[in-house]
């Protein structure tokens, strides 16, 4: 990860950040850090069509969606679908994925990385 954002400096209290674009630029499925919060951090992430690993967090995670829409799966099959500007709070401890046919740009409020309970396999990614 890396802090990266480009700003656009927007009057003189404000910055504009374009995040969709930004986000659509970015390596499939590798978190980018926007900001470091106590606790956890703010990333942005390019999820395109593919093949994702169940992964598994101590903490509520917060998953919004910028861009696109985002399908969330567990391995009980349930399943979740979010657009642009629909955020998915998901239950601490809750194995879950990127459904395959997802494709979109999303910003993640988690945990820091090193509270992550387990990632069951690494991610195989093929995209379409």
């Amino acid at each position: 990860m890396s802090n990266f954002i480009q700003k656009t400096p927007y009057k003189k209290n404000f910055t504009l950040h374009e995040l969709s674009h930004i986000g659509r630029s970015l390596e499939a499925d590798k978190d980018q850090l926007v900001s470091a919060l106590t606790g956890g951090n703010m990333l942005l992430t390019h999820v395109p069509k593919g093949i994702y690993a169940f992964e598994l967090h101590a903490n509520t995670e917060f998953i919004f969606c910028v861009d696109g829409h985002i399908i969330l799966e567990t391995d009980q099959n349930e399943m979740v679908l979010a657009n642009a500007g629909q955020l998915i709070e998901i239950s601490p401890q809750t194995r879950h994925r990127f459904g395959a046919q997802s494709n979109a740009v999303i910003m993640t409020i988690t945990q820091t990385k090193s509270e992550t309970l387990s990632a069951i396999t690494s991610p195989t990614l093929s995209t379409h």
